[in-house]
């Protein structure tokens, strides 16, 4: 049995700590395993440095939330969505922002899913109706919607699309409250069937499908998303269906939220759970290897959430540092987690309430 040590005879026993300035957020599960938070700023080089943050730089539609926000290199334009209206922005020649208004979406509130193919078509989903812009025309309606009673509308013969993505030609779209992922005709985003060569299905596990995100860096390899599990798909150009899942290997964690998938590199990132875990941050690197990066501290935070579902996500790179920022808006918080350094930080608004920034 080891002695009890002494107790130290004066202060000056007393061992020095230094008090550590520079790091990042350290949630314990109790306040005096850790209290160490840092605010709105990031490690570089080993010194604090100022998070990115925001300014006013276009006026739109005042007092109403942004549901998304999509960047065309091709068109060289920007797609904005604010409540029910849709916007075109871009640098004028003066160097300053413009805007067009070019249409109305038919619901007012929740998460906007937006992508693009090789015909000048940008499609958009509200977990309600699918719409396309074609910025190579000038076909009045500018924005045509999937609602039968709108002019000219487009034929989209499945109920509630959700995430949509593009590979190889085709866009792709997750049907919500259902197992299935369906495809467009080649670049055609107004063109869509119900015939098999069209429509895939999770398989893994009884689940909802909640997106299929292109395996960045990853050639024709498809993560397909569930809320409990993530499916492995390839694009083989087979006639029945052009793609294959992996049977060999698959991620036994689904997706919390679509609106927090985000790719970027060769990393994808997501709020993950499944039916025997709380909400964990995870990441693929391809389309192989995947992993928590969530601590155990920011996991117990996430446990205690009233409204883990309410949440976004996107990725971006500020000075060499990939950052993912990841917020809850109904519990007034967002995270940042540094791929460089490995730390989690808090990020706010000016007021310590959540970052309002939810797309880059």
């Amino acid at each position: 049995m080891a002695a009890p040590s002494p107790a130290p005879k004066s202060i000056q026993d007393v061992q020095e700590v230094p008090l550590k300035i520079v790091g990042g957020t350290h949630f314990g599960r109790y306040p005096k395993i850790s209290l160490e938070e840092t605010w709105n700023f990031i490690v570089s080089d080993g010194f604090l440095v100022p998070y990115a943050g925001y300014k006013n730089v276009l006026n739109l539609t005042s007092n109403v939330a942004g549901r998304g926000i999509y960047s065309s290199y091709v068109g060289n334009f920007m797609l904005v969505v604010i409540g029910a209206s849709v916007y075109t922005v871009k640098v004028n020649f003066l160097g300053t922002l413009e805007s067009t208004f070019i249409g109305n979406l038919q619901t007012t509130v929740g998460d906007v899913f937006i992508s693009e193919n090789n015909n000048g078509e940008i499609a958009l989903t509200d977990g309600v109706f699918l719409y396309v812009y074609n910025y190579l025309t000038t076909t009045v309606p500018l924005l045509r919607s999937s609602d039968p009673s709108t002019a000219n509308p487009i034929t989209f013969p499945f109920k509630n699309p959700g995430y949509i993505s593009f590979q190889n030609g085709r866009l792709i779209v997750a049907v919500q409250d259902t197992t299935n992922w369906v495809l467009s005709d080649s670049n055609k985003a107004t063109s869509w069937s119900t015939t098999s060569p069209f429509v895939g299905s999770i398989q893994t596990k009884p689940d909802f499908c909640q997106g299929a995100i292109p395996v960045p860096g990853g050639g024709n390899n498809l993560l397909v998303f569930g809320r409990n599990v993530t499916e492995v798909w390839q694009d083989v150009g087979a006639a029945l269906f052009p793609y294959q899942r992996n049977s060999t290997f698959n991620i036994d964690y689904g997706c919390l939220n679509a609106a927090s998938l985000a790719h970027l590199k060769d990393i994808t990132v997501w709020l993950a759970v499944n039916e025997q875990s709380g909400p964990v941050l995870m990441v693929a690197h391809g389309s192989g290897g995947f992993e928590a990066i969530s601590t155990d501290g920011i996991d117990y935070q996430l446990s205690n959430l009233k409204k883990p579902e309410n949440c976004t996500g996107f990725l971006y790179q500020q000075d060499g540092h990939v950052i993912y920022q990841f917020s809850f808006p109904t519990d007034n918080i967002s995270y940042a987690y540094d791929f460089n350094t490995k730390l989690f930080f808090n990020v706010s608004d000016e007021n310590l309430n959540y970052h309002i920034a939810r797309e880059v």
